[in-house]
């Protein structure tokens, strides 16, 4: 019965992983638009938080997954430094480097 139990952990890995990968891909782009909406430029370092990555992944997950897939303290811990890093990496690639005065 140990295969069974370790193909679960597997998808419900998996699971996790995609739903991180989405949730950064649209936090990166919220980031982006609110920038544009304020005027401002699209530059400098990632904007986001770890804290903020936690919320917006414990949502996510309710939303996309389900209150009957109910995360483990470490499995949203992973998930968020997961969307974090994805998001960071993202908006490293579209934003503009800082402005030296």
């Amino acid at each position: 019965m140990p295969a069974p139990a370790a193909s679960a952990l597997d998808e419900r890995q998996a699971l996790l992983e995609r739903t991180a990968r989405a949730e950064a891909s649209a936090w990166a782009s919220w980031w982006r638009a609110e920038l544009m909406r304020q005027g401002r430029p699209i530059a400098g370092g990632w904007p986001g938080t770890l804290s903020e990555a936690r919320s917006r992944m414990a949502r996510r997950i309710a939303a996309d997954l389900g209150s009957d897939f109910a995360p483990t303290t470490h499995e949203l811990d992973r998930a968020a430094r997961a969307a974090y890093g994805a998001a960071r990496r993202d908006w490293n690639e579209s934003s503009e480097p800082d402005q030296a005065w």
